[in-house]
């Protein structure tokens, strides 16, 4: 429990932060009230939280997708065919890749999955990959 509580300080104890996002900040309101009431302390009223609308720019919102950048290789959407899965359950996922610069890229496209905080587990990786010159390429992994 200790270290889980410790996971979530970056979230709301860093100098400097402007926001929190709401799954942390609800977590560590969850997590003050359990222990306050298993310490026998009195539970109190939650703080109040300000929230600011965002500003719309027009276009539709699509998690995973931005739209690509001048002069560079950019990853433009990434969908797999499973949200939830279990542990080493098998899901395909393709990422979309756009090359917005005047020559052709060859590298490696490597694709990681963030696990948990500072753990991350390699996934799949292709250490020939060329895109040309104003090509959008679908890269597909399991």
């Amino acid at each position: 429990m200790r270290r889980y509580i410790a996971s979530l300080g970056p979230y709301v104890e860093s100098k400097g932060l402007k926001t929190v996002q709401s799954t942390h900040y609800n977590e560590m309101i969850l997590l003050t009230r359990v222990l306050n009431r298993l310490a026998g302390k009195p539970l109190g009223s939650a703080i109040a939280l300000k929230t600011t609308s965002v500003k719309n720019n027009g276009k539709p919102y699509f998690p995973g997708k931005r739209d690509p950048r001048p002069s560079q290789v950019t990853i433009t959407d990434v969908r797999s065919n499973k949200l939830r899965y279990n542990e080493y359950e098998p899901a395909n996922t393709i990422a979309t890749l756009v090359n917005h610069t005047a020559n052709t890229v060859t590298g490696v496209v490597r694709a990681k999955m963030i696990v948990d905080l500072g753990a991350v587990r390699p996934l799949a990786e292709e250490k020939a990959f060329t895109i040309k010159s104003g090509e959008t390429r679908k890269w597909r992994f399991t």
